[in-house]
């Protein structure tokens, strides 16, 4: 299966995020509208710091990949 880029798959969340966002708001819905949007938002966030902790990494930086562990609360997560 072919993947698509980071920035093709941002983008496509962004689309995502805009669309449901008009039409919860247009069934009168904006408290769900809002957190819609907040929710693509922190997800979009949250990718695009990681993607800055892993380049910096890679050229030597390690500070940012130490504070997205702790900004994002890896350091809690269960990988199974």
């Amino acid at each position: 299966m072919t993947r698509a880029t980071l920035t093709a798959s941002l983008r496509a969340l962004e689309v995502i995020r805009d669309d449901g966002a008009k039409r919860l708001r247009g069934a009168g819905m904006i408290t769900t509208a809002l957190a819609h949007t907040a929710i693509i938002d922190n997800a979009i966030r949250a990718a695009l710091d990681l993607a800055y902790a892993v380049k910096a990494a890679a050229e030597g930086n390690m500070a940012p990949a130490w504070e997205a562990i702790d900004v994002l609360a890896l350091s809690q997560m269960e990988v199974q």
